[in-house]
């Protein structure tokens, strides 16, 4: 295939090409197609190529290095990220579609990322209490939509939680160009975000939604937000939650999730993964669901418990999907540690969803095409 040059702003070019791999059609020419300018697409191509190969941070510096481009072209890829008006979303729909009509994916899941960073004038920056350490600890906290296939689990969607006085001083937003209709939420809506956001730019209907809500003081919320959107979910809840019994007389009205399992798993003789016989409903739920535990692996640990509303309740079925989150994890660390996940060094609202979208199709494009010497 003949080779195509990137032409720079200073009038360098690349000294790599950017063609599409082959079998695999132009991925960038189709995922950013929304991007009007030629120029656009240009540097579109040639951070997604650099995104992969660069070595240390991802900076518009660093990726100049990695293409063999002059350190004044750096402005170059910082306007493009930190400054260009192109739209992120249609973009992101389109890389979503890609994804779900290459990968067969099985599961919608979600995760959280917290990006240390000191002092308020990047976007996002606050202060919050670690659940685990009980610290505060002061950075960016976003939301990662991934859709999970047999093989991989993809980034699709971003969702930045603005707390602190990003809530509400004028200043901070107008400087960052956060949007006016983009306010503070806790940690329950953000994901609602995401999720009417996710049928309308994917194929697949119906696919479940595998969450932790472990650590979640809204879960009945979430569920039943879920619920309104016609999703089916498998949620991972907290041994504390406490759920009313519904569907076995006899028994305690109210219990811990936690309590319920064990004593489920406790029966003789009993699998690793086991379905109360009955639906439980948590503290203000609009509707009852089954609970799912599932014995420590060791047997020595505690037991987890999940709420589900899926309509097959066949163990063979479900316990695949509980693999779901180790998936969509995985991938998060490897867009950490390979594409620059953490290396926004810009301070804008739209700069930050550049740069993650930026990211995720850089990771999308290596693994569909079959890239081999991407990442090498």
């Amino acid at each position: 295939m003949a080779s195509s040059r990137t032409q720079g702003t200073t009038g360098h070019h690349q000294t790599d090409d950017f063609r599409p791999i082959s079998g695999a059609g132009d991925f960038t020419a189709d995922v950013f197609g929304s991007l009007h300018r030629a120029e656009q697409l240009r540097w579109a191509r040639a951070c997604l190529w650099a995104l992969a190969r660069a070595e240390g941070r991802r900076t518009p510096h660093g990726l100049a290095r990695t293409l063999d481009l002059p350190p004044a072209a750096a402005r170059g890829l910082h306007q493009f990220v930190n400054v260009s008006p192109w739209d992120w979303r249609p973009v992101r729909a389109r890389l979503a579609e890609r994804v779900a009509g290459h990968a067969r994916p099985y599961a919608w899941t979600v995760e959280e990322l917290a990006v240390p960073k000191a002092g308020p004038h990047s976007v996002g920056v606050h202060t919050w209490p670690d659940p685990d350490t009980g610290r505060t600890v002061s950075g960016q906290r976003a939301l990662g939509l991934f859709l999970v296939a047999p093989d991989e689990a993809f980034a699709v969607d971003w969702q930045l939680v603005l707390g602190g006085a990003w809530a509400w001083d004028r200043g901070l937003r107008h400087r960052a160009r956060v949007p006016h209709a983009e306010g503070t939420r806790p940690d329950g809506p953000p994901l609602l975000d995401l999720a009417a956001r996710a049928p309308a730019r994917t194929g697949p209907a119906g696919l479940p939604w595998v969450l932790d809500l472990t650590r979640c003081a809204q879960v009945a919320g979430v569920l039943d937000g879920l619920a309104r959107q016609g999703a089916a979910v498998l949620a991972e809840v907290p041994a504390e939650l406490e759920v009313a019994l519904e569907g076995v007389p006899g028994r305690a009205a109210t219990a811990g999730a936690g309590a319920l399992t064990e004593r489920l798993l406790a029966r003789r003789p009993y699998p690793a993964v086991r379905f109360h016989p009955g639906t439980v409903r948590p503290p203000g739920a609009a509707r009852a669901y089954r609970l799912l535990g599932r014995a420590a692996p060791d047997g020595r640990g505690p037991a987890r418990q999940w709420l589900t509303d899926l309509p097959d309740r066949s163990l063979d079925r479900v316990v695949p999907l509980l693999r779901a989150r180790a998936r969509s994890a995985a991938a998060l660390a490897v867009l950490r540690e390979r594409y620059g996940l953490l290396d926004f060094a810009g301070r804008s609202f739209p700069g930050w969803h550049h740069h993650m979208t930026l990211v995720s199709a850089a990771h999308a494009r290596h693994r569909l095409a079959g890239d081999a010497g991407v990442g090498r």
